[in-house]
């Protein structure tokens, strides 16, 4: 519950829970904790693209900020 909003999970959280809990190799590990990581994610998106703003008759997000931040994020992602 607090992995996903504090960026931490994947590396720092999964991998060694499934590889000490789960007895998994970091082999497979690795790969389960990115499935599990998109996984929430998908379910976070759907869950948030449902949601209204509590004070104003609107989506909770704000799509126009969105076309300006994505871009930017994906080209240094891919670039960076």
């Amino acid at each position: 519950a607090l992995a996903a909003p504090t960026g931490t999970g994947g590396g720092g959280i999964l991998v060694p829970m499934y590889m000490i809990i789960g007895q998994f190799s970091a082999h497979a590990a690795i790969p389960l904790s990115k499935a599990t990581i998109l996984g929430g994610a998908i379910a976070n998106n759907y869950i948030n693209v449902q949601r209204r703003h509590p004070y104003a008759n609107r989506p909770l997000i704000e799509y126009s900020t969105l076309k300006m931040m994505v871009p930017p994020l994906l080209v240094g992602t891919i670039f960076g």
